[in-house]
């Protein structure tokens, strides 16, 4: 028997996923039909819910630091945008962004999304470089205002920012907006992407208690053994960081 060790370098770190593949634990389980698909499609969109948030994570950290912008672009009330009318209007910003970006010197990095609010308004999500002013955005965004939500936390703690931007019902408080088989968010091509490898290990388990390669420590808290909810398996999850402390 074998398992599959992921590794995702990213920012320094390095995270171990150790999981078995196969199928939905419950796939050979019988009983009420119509009760068991439910219960498949709830945990497929829990497991794709994860991996997105986890994705976008590993973006966030990778490209942007603290103090960067997390703002909101809205329209004004006499503007009455549709979702497509929309994506085209953030277009026209990020290309008028692109062009002053380009004139100061600045390396315009970005990823947003649409959104819609509890009272059905149209508005959109923006992560930005905070060397780009907010004078500048204001006077480029032509259609409502920009909105300085927050900046972004010390230590890359983006996990909840990224959850904030791919869940448009906000933990099923509004209507999913999401379209299927389209993306949650957009972004620059030129940000860079986290080192994902797959390795197959031919052992039938692993280390409850796995030990950190020379120069590296496991960061604390960062253990995990537990059940996958979606396969039904057992995982094990760790991060790896250098190990700074000078051994005499």
């Amino acid at each position: 028997m074998s398992y599959i060790k992921k590794t995702i370098t990213c920012c320094g770190e390095i995270e171990i996923i150790k999981f078995y593949g196969g199928m939905l634990g419950n796939h050979s389980k019988r009983g009420n039909a119509k009760k068991a698909a439910e219960s498949v499609l709830k945990k497929v969109e829990k497991h794709n819910f994860k991996m997105a948030a986890k994705k976008l994570y590993n973006l966030l950290r990778a490209n942007f630091d603290a103090g960067d912008w997390h703002l909101a672009l809205t329209y004004r009330p006499d503007i009455d945008v549709t979702p497509d009318g929309a994506e085209k209007e953030m277009h026209n910003f990020l290309k008028r962004l692109r062009y002053r970006c380009k004139k100061d010197g600045i390396t315009l990095k970005y990823i947003w999304n649409t959104d819609v609010s509890a009272k059905g308004k149209i508005h959109h999500h923006i992560i930005l470089p905070k060397a780009i002013s907010l004078q500048t955005l204001d006077g480029l965004w032509r259609l409502g205002r920009v909105h300085d939500n927050s900046r972004l936390y010390p230590d890359k703690d983006f996990y909840g920012l990224a959850c904030y931007l791919i869940d448009p019902s906000h933990k099923g408080e509004l209507p999913d907006t999401h379209v299927k088989n389209k993306k949650r968010y957009k972004c620059s091509n030129n940000l860079i992407r986290p080192v994902v490898d797959y390795e197959i290990i031919h052992a039938a388990r692993w280390s409850a208690a796995p030990r950190a390669p020379k120069g590296y420590r496991i960061k604390p808290d960062s253990l995990y053994n537990s059940i996958d909810d979606f396969t039904g398996y057992p995982y094990q999850s760790y991060v790896l960081i250098p190990d700074l402390v000078r051994r005499i």
